[in-house]
């Protein structure tokens, strides 16, 4: 039954795809395009049968097998299963040894496992490999403060603000490792500078909220909390 689900799922991919693709573009090549998710509506189950396939032809070039094994290795770590997708990440890696991306997915998925030795490894090796992705410090920063080592995740975060000014989630994270460290004043600016880059930011305005409730600010943790209420309903169904 596995087999013949895995064909007719192919099939159909084939078949739906054929509308929106440019001619002359291949099954394979639509096959890639759901593997690494250009179509937000597909399953996670969709796209891990498209990966498969993908690593299953035999003559596909390293760097694509490579990917697909480090898509694949994201709908697995979605779906929670980490396991599987620390394994693909490994596959992504031994065929490609400088694929930052693989690295820091990896990171991820040990990190969502509290492995936080190898997380932190796994985020190193990928800046070493490339250290311009400021989302990437931004996971390191992660690790770093979910062990409470606050000053090792605001360097992080520093340095990720650095390389992309315009990085909301960077700002109220760091904003939470500074209340953390009881600094209310630095994290209120850093919250404020996260909704100033996106207005509709509900959770920087919950966390501000806590911050000024911890200054002892109740009207403003008030209209911050009601702030946040409505832009966490706006878009929720009556």
């Amino acid at each position: 039954m596995g087999s013949i689900r895995f064909i007719a799922v192919i099939a159909s991919l084939a078949a739906t795809a054929l509308a929106p693709t440019a001619l002359g573009q291949t099954v394979l090549d639509r096959e890639r395009a759901f593997c690494v998710g250009q179509d937000r509506h597909m399953s996670l189950d969709t796209q891990i049968i498209a990966c498969t396939h993908v690593i299953q032809t035999s003559n596909q070039e390293t760097d694509r097998i490579a990917s697909a094994y480090n898509s694949r290795g994201n709908a697995y770590r979605d779906q929670g299963n980490f396991d599987l997708a620390i394994n693909d990440y490994d596959q992504a890696i031994r065929l490609s040894p400088d694929y930052a991306n693989a690295y820091n997915n990896r990171g991820l998925a040990y990190r969502a496992r509290h492995d936080y030795a190898r997380a932190i490894a796994d985020f190193d090796a990928a800046i070493r490999i490339d250290a311009t992705v400021a989302g990437v410090f931004l996971n390191r920063a992660g690790a770093h403060a979910e062990q409470r080592h606050f000053d090792l995740a605001i360097a992080d975060y520093n340095q990720a603000i650095q390389l992309d000014a315009n990085f909301a989630r960077a700002f109220n994270n760091r904003g939470n490792a500074y209340r953390s460290q009881g600094n209310f004043d630095r994290a209120i600016a850093d919250y404020t500078t996260a909704i100033a880059l996106d207005p509709n930011y509900a959770n920087a305005y919950n966390n501000r909220a806590i911050a000024y409730r911890a200054k002892g600010d109740a009207a403003h943790a008030t209209a911050d909390l009601e702030q946040a209420q409505r832009l966490s309903t706006a878009d929720q169904p009556d």
